[in-house]
């Protein structure tokens, strides 16, 4: 029999704060001045609402600008991304009313068919414009949209600033459109003198626009240059995203990094929450962390639907803190409490309330039919035995009993199970003539922890708590005498220590 319980992970990062002092993010300082985003107001922003960069200071034969952005009000089209004006020159790229995106170089127009944002995504846009051949692209989200030629024999003059949020209709005097306001946050704009005609050009400004490579206008030049309502708050989702990955098996987390995304994280300053545990593997891009769901200080909190395993990638650096005790006007110090914790928090976040089901047996002039026990992310094991004694369990399947035959069956948790912070309780079992749980023939044995059918009888599962024993007498669907019988279960799991849960409390409720 295979349960299907599902496994869904969540990688998320220590928060963060800003600061005038020395960051104590998730990452270093030298992370911290980039993994920020600007936020507009969601609902009614205005055209004092803006932020801008420092001023190109090279002339740029070839653009490709980058940056993420995640619109809070999907309901109006129109919004001003960018802009950039020098001697005259202008750069444009907004969105209208229709859902076109508009590119615009010196006057000249080109229109994009678009696409509707989901207020709750970051979407990446990427344009790429050469200004000898003309040739523009709109990539978002690592597709291209449009391409086609703008402006031909152009450059890009230095001098000026990129301003984002509005779309700017006068430059001296500068005036803005009052239609096109931007809402929600944008981050990691970043200006490149690159050109991008395939995936792979794609991929490789994409990954510099996070690490702030060659960049001629950097992100991080935007952020004490807002204005309005715009603030700047850290971002680090994106970053983690995409230089990040989390693997959660049945036994283990596999943490992996990119060692150029991280290289303040080394094989000699890298820990989790246990300090003896330390790097797993190391190449020359990547360093990966694995840990037990029981050991190197991994934290277990079960919810009433869910087991969530925690761990924390951590280093540590000397780091000066405000009220430490330092030693003397040097301002050192070698007290091991001045030695703040950074990392990233990683978790697997198991369901434990998936339901499955279980071919039983065929009525006898019917036997019973069941497939051999299978495994899921939390292994519950099914057994069955060959009486209510459970010292003999079945080898073979599928096996055989006649009607009014007493069927034991035994439900047991390993992989997790092996924790024993954990206990199990078999909250409904359901008989059907199908595989589907919702048909609309079907039997209850047990409803909300408890039996409902008079023959069926919990066993004793001893010391065990991640094991259930309970057997019912086999029986037929009169309507449908040949056909096989499912069984359809889901199981509680609990904290052991939760004299309250549902799994402590057993069948004494019932």
């Amino acid at each position: 029999m295979f349960w299907c319980i599902s496994v869904t992970l969540t990688l998320a990062c220590v928060s963060s704060s800003v600061s005038s002092g020395d960051s104590n993010d998730g990452l270093t300082g030298k992370y911290f001045k980039k993994n920020m985003k600007l936020s507009w107001p969601s609902y009614r922003p205005t055209t004092a609402d803006y932020a801008y960069s420092h001023p190109l200071n090279v002339d740029l034969q070839n653009i490709t600008i980058s940056f993420w952005s995640r619109v809070t009000n999907t309901r109006d089209p129109t919004l001003g991304y960018f802009n950039y004006g020098a001697e005259g020159e202008m750069m444009h790229f907004y969105r209208t009313n229709n859902w076109y995106y508009v590119l615009t170089v010196n006057n000249q127009i080109k229109n994009c068919p678009g696409v509707k944002l989901d207020s709750s995504i970051w979407n990446h846009f990427l344009i790429s414009w050469q200004g000898l051949l003309g040739k523009m692209s709109l990539w978002v989200d690592g597709k291209q949209l449009c391409y086609g030629y703008l402006r031909q024999g152009n450059i890009i003059r230095k001098g000026g600033t990129f301003l984002l949020g509005q779309t700017v209709t006068n430059w001296v005097p500068l005036r803005f459109s009052s239609t096109h306001e931007y809402n929600g946050d944008m981050a990691y704009f970043n200006v490149f003198e690159d050109t991008v005609s395939n995936k792979t050009e794609y991929d490789s400004v994409v990954r510099k626009s996070f690490l702030g490579t060659d960049a001629k206008i950097p992100w991080s030049s935007f952020f004490v240059h807002t204005h309005g309502k715009v603030k700047v708050i850290p971002e680090e989702k994106l970053y983690m995203k995409e230089f990040t990955s989390l693997r959660c098996n049945k036994k283990t987390m596999v943490l992996t990094i990119d060692r150029e995304a991280f290289d303040h994280i080394t094989t000699r300053n890298a820990v989790l929450s246990d300090n003896i545990c330390k790097t797993s593997f190391v190449n020359r891009t990547h360093m990966i962390f694995r840990t037990n769901l029981t050991r190197c200080g991994t934290a277990l909190q079960i919810g009433n639907h869910t087991a969530t395993y925690s761990n924390i990638l951590k280093t540590r650096e000397p780091v000066i803190v405000a009220g430490s005790s330092v030693a003397g006007s040097a301002g050192i110090s070698r007290d091991p409490r001045d030695m703040p914790t950074r990392g990233i928090t990683f978790k697997c976040v198991y369901p434990t309330d998936t339901p499955t089901y279980i071919p039983l047996f065929t009525p006898y002039v019917s036997n019973a039919h069941l497939i051999e026990q299978g495994t899921d992310k939390f292994r519950h094991h099914v057994f069955l035995y060959t009486d209510t004694s459970y010292k003999s369990r079945h080898t073979h399947y599928p096996i055989s009993a006649p009607i009014n035959h007493r069927i034991a069956v035994e439900i047991k948790m390993e992989g997790h199970g092996a924790d024993s912070r954990y206990s199990t309780w078999v909250r409904h079992c359901r008989a059907s003539p199908s595989a589907k749980s919702n048909d609309t023939l079907s039997y209850d044995l047990i409803r909300n922890g408890c039996p409902v059918d008079d023959t069926v009888v919990f066993h004793d599962r001893g010391n065990n708590t991640t094991v259930n024993r309970f057997s019912f007498v086999s029986f037929m669907f009169p309507k449908m005498v040949r056909a096989a019988v499912f069984l359809h279960c889901s199981v509680d799991v609990c904290d052991v220590h939760d004299a309250d849960s549902r799994c402590a409390q057993g069948e004494t409720i019932c």
